[in-house]
């Protein structure tokens, strides 16, 4: 059965009905091409929710595929019209609760959730194996299992635990969405739309997060922001403020240079496919080649910084100044001679600041 990890419910919204199908433009970064297709035919795995036939969890082997096409996509489409009518200003705790479980839902649902795992594990197994064979070891032992070499092979070891990671994920994933969606209960929910000429783009990985503090990825952390386009004009933003009422959906317009900041990330993010329009790829690709790109990042943020010393500081806007110098501080402390890995991974992180500093500079400034 072929089982799709990003609903249709969700690629719907992002594309345009021809006969009876719904079709969206996509563009392949591993092939490098782009091409126009059925939802039907995309974001798709064969039994990728399929139980083993010697599962505990439940007599039925597709019970993990009845739940998400019963249960929790429908909660997704009611969570879609509560967001886009941008007449709602004011939710439930029920409702706030459906929200946040049918968005969650794209997070862990996403087969990239195991790749991630899989490979870390492969990496750790071939470096032990690596080192055993070097040692003279007869075997190793990994996550409290034991392997010998007479038995065993690296290959063998890596299927074992691949195997058993996914069998992981198809018996228990559901119930993590639960407990992320518990986590992240007082989590602020803001609607962006973009202005004229903005568009979204979504991809097979939809829900992304961005983090400030720290490089650690795991979601059960109150930095992480998570981000998802509901479509082409609109899109989610979760984050934590104690300043803000939980009881509300905060909505305001994006500008197009943070739209397309935005869509940086979601291409970046995606694991292989990114949907959008090719002129709007292009567009994009052009801008991100002239502005977004790495190149020059102490230029572009000297430059800011020279734009933000000539504003006037004053009671609306002394907290998002404060802000500004934070991370322009942060940029200059970490711009000193480094090693190698550790250069790259503070121009990744000073690339970051940037596009906070571009996003507030066009709101506070351009707009």
């Amino acid at each position: 059965m072929n089982q799709h990890y990003v609903p249709k419910i969700y690629l719907k919204n992002f594309a345009i009905q021809k006969a009876k199908g719904f079709f969206v433009d996509v563009y392949d970064k591993e092939k490098d091409r782009y091409f126009e297709t059925n939802i039907k035919k995309i974001c798709a795995e064969v039994d990728l929710y399929t139980l083993k036939e010697d599962t505990k969890v439940a007599e039925d082997l597709f019970i993990i595929e009845k739940i998400y096409s019963n249960g929790l996509e429908p909660l997704y489409v009611k969570a879609y019209d509560i967001l886009t009518n941008h007449n709602r200003s004011s939710i439930s705790q029920l409702e706030r609760s459906e929200i946040l479980i049918a968005i969650f839902q794209l997070y862990l649902r996403n087969p990239s959730f195991i790749k991630r795992s899989i490979s870390f594990h492969q990496k750790e197994i071939s470096k032990q194996f690596k080192e055993a064979k070097e040692n003279g070891s007869k075997g190793i032992t990994y996550l409290e299992e034991d392997f010998s070499f007479r038995e065993w092979d690296e290959d063998k070891i890596v299927k074992f635990f691949k195997d058993k990671i996914t069998t992981k994920f198809k018996e228990e994933h559901i119930g993590g969405i639960g407990q992320i969606s518990d986590f992240h209960e007082n989590a602020i929910i803001e609607i962006t739309i973009a202005k004229e000429g903005g568009e979204f783009f979504t991809s097979d990985n939809p829900l992304i997060f961005e983090d400030y503090l720290t490089d650690d990825e795991h979601p059960l952390l109150k930095s992480k922001e998570f981000l998802v386009t509901l479509n082409k004009k609109v899109a989610l933003r979760l984050f934590h403020d104690n300043t803000k009422r939980k009881d509300l959906i905060y909505r305001r317009f994006m500008p197009n240079l943070s739209v397309e900041i935005m869509n940086k990330a979601i291409y970046e993010q995606s694991s292989r496919f990114v949907i959008a329009s090719k002129t709007k790829l292009d567009e994009h690709f052009r801008l991100s080649k002239g502005f977004l790109d790495n190149t020059s990042l102490n230029l572009k943020i000297d430059m800011m910084k020279q734009i933000v010393e000539k504003f006037e500081v004053t009671k609306e806007n002394n907290e998002s100044m404060e802000i500004l110098k934070f991370y322009f501080n942060r940029h200059d402390a970490n711009s000193g001679s480094r090693k190698l890995k550790e250069r790259e991974r503070e121009k990744e992180r000073r690339f970051l600041i940037f596009n906070f500093c571009c996003c507030w500079l066009i709101e506070n400034v351009i707009d």
